[in-house]
């Protein structure tokens, strides 16, 4: 059946009202990164938190793990007697901490509760199997521990890429390389980021088309800008990479 992906969001860290920051639903089964307010976003698409088996985190700033709480929460009233563990994945560095924080907010001992999770701490070039999905992954280039994670699908032979935050980082291509869709930010906008000054760890959409370029994928979608700079984004990386859009938030995307 290939991938569905559904965007959650796509804006940048502080989203404008309606909007949630970059967050993606693929298959239904498994959320990389939960924005600000995922359980509220998957709700006006129609989908249930409780189909997530997964939640693959990018890297552990706020804005892309906000929601874990609200999700973690949103499960243990929901669940009932389906107790299945929620599958947490992240950067091996702070994916824990994060977790045990989340969960301690929740004081869910306090009303005779556990919440069920199992983590899975992630280095850069480690791999495993997610929802029937190969998944791989990769340094990104951002001030905290961060990765990119490459999805394929050996039923239809589909594949794809999730940078996160990162500034241009051309070794990503080695991971990301022919894939038919890669979802990189576009912090920046329309301007490319400065090399001798990519502390920051962002890119702009020339950027994201400079490595759609080189890594020979099919097509590219932006995420990660505020609306008002959407429209010059797609502009700048067209003129580098013609088969670029702005990922669709709330309408599904087949692969």
């Amino acid at each position: 059946m290939g991938l569905r992906l559904d965007f959650l969001g796509t804006d940048a860290v502080t989203p404008a009202a309606g909007e949630d920051t970059a967050c993606l639903l693929i298959n239904g089964r498994v959320l990389v990164d939960v924005g600000w307010h995922s359980p509220a976003s998957l709700a006006r698409l129609g989908l249930s938190p409780l189909n997530l088996e997964w939640v693959l985190l990018t890297h552990l700033h706020h804005d892309h793990y906000m929601a874990l709480p609200q999700l973690l929460f949103w499960r243990w009233m929901k669940a009932g007697d389906d107790r299945r563990p929620l599958h947490l994945a992240g950067p091996v560095e702070d994916l824990a901490r994060v977790v045990e924080l989340s969960v301690a907010f929740l004081q869910a001992e306090r009303f005779g509760a556990t919440i069920d999770v199992a983590l899975h701490p992630l280095s850069p070039g480690d791999c495993l199997e997610v929802a029937g999905m190969r998944v791989g992954t990769a340094r990104t280039r951002h001030p905290v521990a961060s990765l990119c994670y490459r999805f394929d699908d050996p039923e239809s032979g589909k594949s794809m890429a999730y940078t996160g935050d990162t500034a241009y980082e051309p070794a990503l291509a080695g991971l990301i390389g022919g894939v038919d869709l890669l979802v990189h930010e576009a912090s920046l906008g329309a301007r490319a980021g400065d090399p001798s000054n990519a502390q920051w760890g962002h890119s702009g959409a020339p950027d994201a088309a400079r490595l759609a370029q080189q890594a020979g994928v099919s097509r590219l979608l932006l995420v990660h800008a505020a609306p008002a700079q959407r429209g010059a984004a797609i502009a700048a990386a067209r003129n580098i990479f013609p088969a670029t859009d702005w990922a669709p938030a709330g309408e599904p995307l087949h692969l």
